[in-house]
């Protein structure tokens, strides 16, 4: 069974203690909800478990399935099947289509270059869950990720990043409700 360990965590943000001796445990099919107001830790201790550089533990760990994460970098986290969304997604990035995005993502986790085309069965799943979400087939060839999306859409193609994806572990967060559970 998979397992999400964090064990007497404690951050530093800009040297000022965010997170003090934190612990969590999440097992594989588990759903977890963190809840607090805002300013309270929720979304550094997500930010921390992907890795953010700004984040620094000073205490404690992180494991997953037994094996400490803590000194990975956020790619290698990735790999190892954890994602975040976060509530407001990244600024757009108008040289880039979301098909283009989606495919370099499933590239890199199968080992693949990020420029290889990727096979009919991605294609045929990515246009089943882009019209699933809401969204419209010609969203995928929308230059920019995110550009000219709405905030629904926006978060829209934000979950078929995260679906397409597959990570073990992904983490939504929002600032007064943070999740996380296993896909």
């Amino acid at each position: 069974m998979t397992k999400l360990e964090v064990i007497n965590l404690s951050v530093e943000v800009d040297g000022k203690r965010i997170l003090n001796n934190v612990n969590l445990t999440v097992e594989s099919g588990e759903v977890v909800a963190i809840m607090g107001p805002n300013g309270s830790g929720k979304t550094t201790l997500f930010l921390t478990i992907a890795g953010h550089p700004r984040y620094n533990v000073v205490g404690g760990d992180i494991r997953l399935d037994g094996e400490s994460i803590v000194k990975l970098y956020p790619e290698e986290r990735v790999q190892k099947g954890i994602l975040l969304a976060l509530q407001n997604p990244t600024p757009p990035v108008p040289e880039v289509r979301l098909s283009t995005l989606i495919t370099a993502m499933i590239n890199k986790k199968a080992g693949k270059r990020i420029t290889d085309p990727p096979p009919p069965q991605v294609i045929a799943e990515m246009t089943k869950l882009t019209t699933e979400l809401g969204l419209k087939p010609e969203h995928l060839s929308r230059g920019g990720v995110h550009a000219g999306f709405s905030g629904g859409e926006s978060k829209r193609a934000e979950m078929l990043q995260l679906l397409m994806y597959k990570p073990r572990w992904p983490c939504l967060t929002n600032p007064t409700l943070d999740l996380t559970w296993t896909v």
